[in-house]
């Protein structure tokens, strides 16, 4: 990253931190790096929530199922789509079953979807308990760096600050113009017997404004 970048971001961070009351700042790298993964889930999908409550509604199923389908497109290709247990689709779709779609968003959000349109946005269609799209590939998705984390004693939620990139995949750097910064807030949360979180919180701000 070049210094104005750099710049930018230590000044980003140094505001979100002035403004928050929160008692205890995470500091470890092992934690930062989880957050940081966790967010990407989001980053990736171009996901934000700036109101929870109105976010996990089921009348925002749409958002919702758009998500999980497009968080197991891009992590879990061969288990969700290639060994899906769905009906081959005469028109060449690829298929994924509604129960990992609605498994993700309850894993990221800790809300229990219960209704699935039978299309969402025109494109996506819902036959035999399996969501049928077709599969674009070749596109770049960006990543997220948690740079500062804080905890509330009061309720456990975690406070964060960080940027969001594009990797260049040809050396392993950061791809400065496609930086962005981002606050979040996440609580913890418990699947499958680990330790995870759930989002309440995503908002991201181009270095430009």
């Amino acid at each position: 990253m070049n210094k104005l970048v750099k710049t930018a971001i230590i000044i980003f961070i140094f505001l979100c931190a002035s403004n928050i009351s929160y008692a205890e700042r995470i500091t470890k790298q092992q934690e930062l790096d989880k957050l940081s993964v966790f967010i990407s889930n989001f980053v990736e999908a171009r996901i934000e929530v700036r109101d929870i409550k109105s976010f996990l509604t089921e009348k925002n199923a749409d958002k919702l199922l758009e998500f999980g389908i497009f968080h197991n497109y891009l992590n879990n290709w061969k288990t969700r789509f290639e060994n899906a247990k769905c009906p081959k689709d005469s028109e060449g779709k690829q298929a994924i079953e509604t129960k990992y779609v609605v498994e993700s968003i309850e894993k990221f959000f800790g809300y229990k979807l219960k209704t699935l349109p039978e299309s969402i946005n025109g494109s996506t269609v819902l036959k035999n308990n399996c969501y049928y799209l077709y599969a674009g590939d070749g596109e770049m998705y960006p990543n997220a760096i948690v740079s500062y984390a804080e905890r509330n004693p009061k309720n456990n939620h975690i406070l964060l600050a960080g940027i969001t990139y594009y990797p260049d995949y040809e050396d392993g750097n950061f791809d400065s113009d496609g930086i962005a910064f981002f606050t979040a807030e996440v609580k913890p949360a418990i699947w499958n017997r680990k330790q995870t979180y759930n989002l309440i919180r995503l908002v991201t701000h181009s270095k430009d404004k």
